[in-house]
């Protein structure tokens, strides 16, 4: 209710003005310097700035048609005029579907079928004029808004004016933001300067912060914390992925924060989305809590009405119908959100069984709090109380539910989850019992607790009412602090920070892919798949604006060929194709490379490159490739050259092929080549292709020619039988091991034919190694027998932007494969045994 009329509470003084004016400068600073929401968002806070002051000194009757007007600019900015026309005019488009003066039937008819139109266009990719990227905020804005302002407009007694309309439709923040609260109308209106101004925009300043702080623990918990399913084998293990998935939800509340609060910056005192949903301590309560907004909507317009459609049946018939109907329409709706914002379709079993199980527990809560009330807290009490311990034991059990959901819904498949529990053996157990223990200890601490007296709880409550606000200061001033010093030591100017918490400080500042969505990723290159939920939100990020008809992987062309063979598939001969938008020829002997006669010049020095798609080229022309860049510097330098050249490096490389495939490849191959030197480019985590080109072989009946690895093989009693996801799985603790043994037969028969091996580590260009992990891998491939050459350190100074194909796709570009043939001649030229010149250096 309010306590003064909105024009009232406009009012603001000059040095309130000035001061949170203050606070949302330094706001929007933090939020342009780590790049907090999405790169448009930057710039839609920078509008915010003088927006929010001309709003405030405006008079109250224009403020509203402000707030428009900014929302239009804000949508011009980040879609540009021509897609910014189209989404403004279909919006309005269907703003006035709701208005036509026909019965409700109708307008929900012909509305259906303005969204089937838009649908099919989505759905078939037909050309419109508006960009590929205005979809998902058209989607955005209409999809579940509609609804809402629709039963609203046949509920309320008032029509609203068209300012208020197009307000509630173009709200500033969302052409950032496909993923958007579900704001409600009425409490749109009704919330419009419903306290004080210097009171509605404090309260937006401190979501707008907890909305930064939150998006930088998502990053921590993302890129530090979460780890992939495939290394969990124990329950520790499986504990650390399950609840790391369940953190990761602080992105949406972070974001969530960030939109919330940016409206309270214009007068709209729309409540809380989010409060303190990690300390549910029921199902029920964890409802009430997480995504408030959603739960508000579903409410509305489904629990409400078929609660009372059927509520003759009796009140708890009643409730558990509606409750099933709200989760099942959930399921549903979220997977229309999916196709709206993504362009595919989402329907998944793991998926279904979230929302199913869900809502069963929330059932069940329900009738529990039926048949025995609703347990409340009762203030502060003593540390080792009953009550105390009770609340302790429900939010912990809750928490650990919820979490185990969590997991299995942001798993790549049901498959994959259930391995994971597989994997743990008998310890996942462990896991169950104790949120079992955790029930049952706080069902014995709430029967203990009801003998604590009303008095108690009145006294109690009063002196935790008196506390709360000391500990919001101080908390928020510990947060402010934080980001202050990660703020510094993100700067490379300051050189006390040790370079280890510098290179986190500046991790943070930006979005990267994991190591779980790099290595979805790179399958997508590789096997026809790239598996994106909606939790992989980096990956989305990277993929996004990936055109259609972009082929992530070379064994969908042409020039790849199948055999029936250990090696499963090489390069055709005499073939050039366009791949990732740039030539890739091959010679008569299958390698992206000029053609070479077999056998090798007397003056000549021969050297053969062995490596996965960085070293083959992904993404660049034939005359880019470091190796061809690299053997023109050599020959440039090398005295008394001859059109022959003094020397020739032969590209083996091909797409994924793993330590055990170019082994083969030695033996089957190169060796008639007769190179001089073979040099074996390294990546941080070549195991992953261990596993893949096992699995093809194992699921494609192949024989495999290695009797230690085939000796594995049969150890797990691997068959053509088995997934691709329990074949990884189980050879995943032994990878390590195949990879060494691989390595060093490797280097061993390079030796044996009377060439050098050269081992190169090859950083990737997203995720970039320490130094620590170059050693352990340089460290290894002296044990195995090679020369070792590190180049962790190549891309130094370049951001990934700079040296990546596209936004979508990490491959090396041609400056980083400048890079890469400039570090390696020089290196070459200080250290000519390398290429087992032993006697004489190498030319500058």
């Amino acid at each position: 209710m309010l306590t003064q009329p909105p024009q009232v509470n406009a009012a603001i003084t000059g040095r309130q003005l000035a001061i949170r004016t203050f606070q949302l400068v330094v706001l929007v600073y933090l939020v342009r310097y780590f790049e907090i929401g999405s790169p448009q968002f930057g710039t839609i806070m920078l509008l915010a700035v003088p927006a929010f002051l001309i709003n405030a000194l405006l008079p109250f009757r224009y403020r509203l048609e402000w707030f428009l007007t900014v929302s239009l600019i804000g949508i011009v900015l980040v879609l540009g005029p021509v897609s910014a026309i189209w989404l403004i005019a279909i919006v309005t488009a269907f703003i006035a579907i709701c208005h036509l003066p026909v019965p409700l039937g109708s307008r929900i008819t012909i509305l259906l079928a303005a969204g089937a139109a838009l649908f099919f266009f989505r759905l078939r990719g037909w050309g419109v004029p508006w960009s590929e990227t205005a979809w998902p905020i058209i989607a955005s804005i209409l999809m579940f808004r509609v609804i809402v302002y629709l039963y609203d407009l046949h509920h309320e007694k008032t029509r609203p004016s068209a300012r208020w309309s197009l307000s509630y439709f173009f709200l500033l923040p969302n052409v950032c933001f496909p993923l958007f609260p579900v704001v409600d109308f009425k409490k749109f209106r009704q919330t419009y300067y419903s306290e004080p101004a210097p009171v509605v925009y404090g309260r937006g300043m401190s979501w707008i912060f907890r909305g930064v702080y939150q998006l930088i623990l998502y990053r921590i918990v993302y890129q530090f914390v979460v780890i992939p399913p495939e290394e969990v084998f124990n329950a520790a293990q499986l504990l650390h992925f399950i609840v790391s998935s369940y953190l990761l939800y602080l992105r949406v509340s972070g974001l969530f924060h960030l939109i919330v609060g940016v409206l309270l910056l214009f007068g709209f005192n729309l409540p809380e989305t989010h409060k303190k949903y990690y300390l549910a301590s029921s199902f029920n309560d964890f409802w009430r809590r997480i995504n408030i907004y959603w739960k508000d909507f579903m409410m509305k317009i489904f629990y409400y009405p078929i609660y009372f459609k059927v509520k003759g049946l009796g009140a708890t018939p009643a409730l558990i119908i509606a409750t099933v109907a709200v989760f099942f329409a959930t399921w549903l709706l979220h997977a229309y959100q999916w196709f709206w914002l993504r362009g595919t379709f989402l329907f998944e079993l793991h998926d279904l069984l979230f929302w199913s199980v869900l809502g069963v527990l929330v059932v069940l809560n329900s009738l529990r709090e039926i048949k025995y009330g609703r347990v409340r807290s009762i203030g502060r009490q003593p540390l080792l109380s009953s009550g105390r311990l009770s609340n302790v034991c429900r939010v912990a059990s809750t928490f650990l539910t919820i979490s185990i959901l969590w997991s299995m819904w942001s798993s790549d498949s049901l498959e994959q989850w259930l391995l994971m529990w597989k994997s743990a053996g008998g310890q996942a157990v462990l896991i169950v019992i104790a949120v079992l223990v955790f029930y049952a200890l706080a069902n014995w601490g709430d029967k203990r607790s009801e003998k604590v007296s009303t008095k108690v709880r009145t006294l109690v409550g009063r002196d935790v009412a008196a506390a709360e606000p000391g500990g919001i200061r101080l908390g928020s001033g510990l947060i402010a602090g934080s980001l202050v010093v990660l703020v510094f030591m993100s700067r490379p100017e300051i050189p006390w920070v040790p370079d280890a918490y510098a290179d986190i400080a500046r991790q943070l500042r930006t979005v990267q892919l994991n190591r779980r969505d790099q290595a979805r990723m790179e399958r997508g290159y590789y096997e026809h798949l790239l598996n994106v939920n909606r939790h992989s939100e980096g990956l989305w990020t990277a993929v996004e604006k990936k055109p259609a008809d972009w082929i992530d992987n070379l064994n969908d062309t042409e020039i790849a060929v199948r055999v029936p063979r250990f090696l499963i598939t090489e390069l055709a001969s005499d073939k050039e194709i366009q791949f990732k938008g740039a030539q890739l020829k091959t010679n008569r002997w299958g390698m992206r490379d000029r053609d070479y006669p077999i056998a090798k010049s007397k003056d000549s020095t021969r050297v053969a490159l062995f490596g996965t798609s960085h070293t083959l080229g992904s993404g660049v022309s034939n005359a880019q490739v470091f190796e061809h860049l690299l053997e023109q510097r050599l020959n440039a330098g090398a005295a008394g050259a001859t059109p022959s050249s003094a020397y020739e490096i032969l590209n083996f490389s091909m797409v994924a092929y793993s330590a055990l495939q170019h082994l083969y490849l030695l033996d089957h191959k190169v060796r008639e080549f007769r190179p001089d030197a073979i040099v074996y480019f390294a990546l941080e985590d070549d195991e992953r292709f261990i596993l893949r080109h096992l699995s093809l072989a194992i699921r494609n009946g192949i024989e495999i020619p290695y009797q230690p690895v085939l000796a594995i093989v049969n150890l797990l009693g691997l068959d053509a039988s088995h997934s691709d996801e329990e074949i990884r799985r189980k050879l995943a603790p032994y990878a390590a091991g195949i990879q060494a043994w691989a390595e060093r037969e490797l280097a061993a028969n390079i030796r044996g034919m009377g060439a050098t091996a050269l081992c190169v580590f090859l950083p990737k260009v997203q995720s970039r190694p320490d130094q620590a992990t170059a050693e352990t891998r340089q460290r290894i491939a002296r044990e195995a027998g090679f020369h070792t050459l590190d180049l962790h350190d190549v891309y130094d100074g370049y951001s990934r932007q700079e040296l990546q194909i596209k936004p979508w796709d990490d491959h090396p570009n041609e400056l980083a494969h400048s890079l890469i043939a400039e570090r390696l001649h020089q290196e070459l030229v200080d250290r000519p045994q390398l290429l087992g010149k032993s006697s004489s250096r190498i030319a500058r």
